[in-house]
């Protein structure tokens, strides 16, 4: 599992530590790194994560909608039914299924 860095907790940062901060330009690799869980934390983007598993010789690369992308507060969430109307491809948790070498 790894984070996509464009999905609404993306957007929910940005807005939260770009925008409200009056730093419009900061970008998200570094709001991600700086503001969510550990130091360091990266998230992806598809072209990215292709070129990470380009080894394999299949691989596929899913976008799952989870409860964090119904969070309006650190510990606020809205009803799980909100997450049917959220598209895949905004979800936070990306799943790579492949076949070893």
């Amino acid at each position: 599992m790894l984070y996509n860095r464009r999905s609404l907790v993306g957007l929910q940062l940005y807005l939260l530590y770009g925008l409200l901060k009056l730093r419009p330009l900061r970008g998200l690799k570094d709001i991600f790194a700086n503001h969510l869980e550990s130091p360091g934390t990266k998230a992806l983007i598809k072209s990215e994560i292709k070129e990470l598993f380009s080894i394999f010789p299949t691989f596929k690369i899913d976008t799952v909608v989870t409860p964090y992308d119904i969070r309006i507060g650190k510990k606020l969430f809205l009803p799980r039914v909100f997450q049917r109307f959220i598209p895949k491809s905004l979800g936070f948790f990306i799943i790579i299924t492949g076949q070893k070498l």
